[in-house]
């Protein structure tokens, strides 16, 4: 099984992938700028966007577990629908998603709306999920 983990170049998807590894978990991370992708050799590297459904297929194959931080961007909520469709459509089992604390409170907060929205999404969506909030350690919630 590969868990695929989007974010894994920045400060947490680095300890992320790092904690995979640790366990000898399969991984794969997907990442627009493969420069920065300064990883053990086991990892796998695979250059791509969120907005690109054709790579964010491939990026998928065989993917059962998904590490999803997507960046604070004009479009972070757009790219976040779509992968979480494209993992839905791949057969996903289970989204570990970086979220902040209390998103559901402050949606008037554009980064904050677009993390709620997410979540939602992910229960509508009905996969197995833990929802960790900023910092790692504060808040998590799972259905």
């Amino acid at each position: 099984m590969t868990i695929l983990v989007i974010g894994a170049t920045g400060r947490v998807g680095r300890h992320v992938v790092d904690q995979l590894v640790n366990r000898d978990a399969r991984v794969r991370v997907l990442t627009r700028d493969t420069a920065k992708a300064d990883f053990p050799a086991e990892v796998e590297v695979v250059q791509g966007d969120l907005l690109d459904i054709d790579g964010l297929r491939a990026a998928f194959v065989g993917v059962r577990t998904l590490f999803l931080l997507n960046a604070v961007t004009g479009d972070e909520f757009t790219q976040a629908l779509v992968t979480l469709n494209v993992a839905h459509e791949a057969g996903v089992e289970r989204i570990v998603y970086l979220s902040v604390f209390d998103a559901d409170r402050a949606v008037n907060v554009p980064h904050f709306a677009v993390k709620y929205g997410a979540e939602r999404m992910l229960e509508a969506m009905d996969f197995s999920a833990t929802i960790c909030a900023r910092p790692i350690s504060s808040t998590t919630r799972s259905w």
